[in-house]
């Protein structure tokens, strides 16, 4: 899950990646009208420096407010795991430091809790879209039901994951796609 890229390193520090305070459950930045929705690709970036980073944390900071599956808690621990039995996380103290930052900004993120209503339109996007994993799908149906109950208010993705990317662009509006100069690639070489 975190990212595809060999050059990860954890984030600065004493300084956690995600900007604590600009964003807290219930008051929102007044930049900007929209709800954003974080997978776990994304999240992560917000703990681990590599390329996506800066990105995140800018869209963190202009969101009216946050949001995330209570799965990425999850994803993102495994993930977290993951990277120090790998050695990008060097040590058990760098391991905890990184766990802490997560846990700590955990409550202000808006969680939409897993359910059965949940999993049946995950099922329902994994069928339409070959390939769709099943957390890829349930964070897609996830940010679905987010998105029906915003009303007027814009709801954006992020996500790193190359198929949810690519699936998502068929079903809600992308913060960013990292992947757009490859689509755009393929369609001017005529496939």
């Amino acid at each position: 899950m975190a990212g595809e890229n060999a050059s990860s390193s954890v984030s600065r520090p004493g300084t956690p990646a995600y900007p604590v305070g600009q964003v807290e459950r219930g008051i929102t930045s007044a930049h900007n009208d929209y709800a954003l929705y974080l997978d776990t690709s994304a999240l992560l970036k917000l703990y681990v420096e590599e390329d996506g980073t800066g990105t995140v944390e800018r869209a963190v900071a202009e969101a009216w407010e946050v949001h995330t599956s209570e799965i990425a808690y999850l994803e993102a621990r495994v993930s977290l795991a993951r990277l120090w039995h790998s050695g990008v996380i060097e040590s058990d103290d760098e391991l905890r430091e990184t766990v802490g930052y997560l846990d700590d900004d955990w409550e202000d993120y808006l969680t939409q809790p897993y359910s059965y209503t949940l999993a049946e339109r995950a099922a329902g996007l994994a069928t339409k879209y070959e390939g769709l994993r099943s957390y890829d799908a349930l964070h897609l149906a996830t940010v679905l039901e987010i998105a029906s109950r915003q009303g007027e208010r814009e709801t954006r993705m992020l996500a790193y994951d190359r198929k949810l990317v690519k699936v998502s662009r068929h079903e809600v509006i992308l913060y960013h796609n990292p992947y757009a100069h490859e689509a755009s690639g393929k369609e001017a070489a005529g496939e």
